[in-house]
């Protein structure tokens, strides 16, 4: 009996996720250098208060109720808190030390401050390129299905 009380109380005590303090630590110092924008929080929250604002089935009221609720709700705090165990489950300490020289360095700040203009030009480009493959493609297929055409008769 003790044998199968200490079998389920190992096996319990695997699902709990223990945590290095220090892990954490640096994986929020990480996650404040690279989110200084809060680019994500702030297009999150614009596009959700589009979304709200366009639904006709809310008044005024309820729309700004929700949208100050989401606004109260999703911020910087609570995403931390939520990336933290993200970051400790993919680094380790090592890892994370040598990230946080690298975003401390002037290239890592250089990078922290062009990625998000970045992201939007390379999203820019790709979006320009997948049109033009796409008409490309749209092209070749009504090529192909009208068929070959036949040589005009000659009277």
């Amino acid at each position: 009996m003790k044998l199968i009380l200490c079998a389920l109380l190992f096996v319990s005590q695997m699902g709990i996720a223990k945590t290095d303090p220090e892990l954490e630590k640096y994986a929020l110092k990480i996650i404040r250098l690279t989110l200084t924008q809060s680019s994500e929080l702030e297009v999150f929250h614009k596009t959700f208060k589009q979304l709200i604002q366009k639904n006709d089935k809310l008044d005024k009221a309820k729309k700004a109720h929700i949208i100050g609720s989401v606004e109260k709700q999703i911020n910087r705090s609570n995403m931390e808190s939520l990336f933290v165990p993200v970051y400790v489950k993919h680094y380790t300490l090592e890892d994370m030390k040598a990230l946080l020289a690298f975003y401390e360095s002037p290239a890592g700040k250089k990078l922290v401050k062009v990625d998000p203009l970045l992201r939007k030009e390379l999203a820019q480009a790709g979006l320009e390129y997948g049109k033009r493959v796409m008409s490309d493609i749209a092209l070749q297929i009504q090529i192909e299905s009208s068929g070959p055409r036949k040589p005009a008769e000659k009277k």
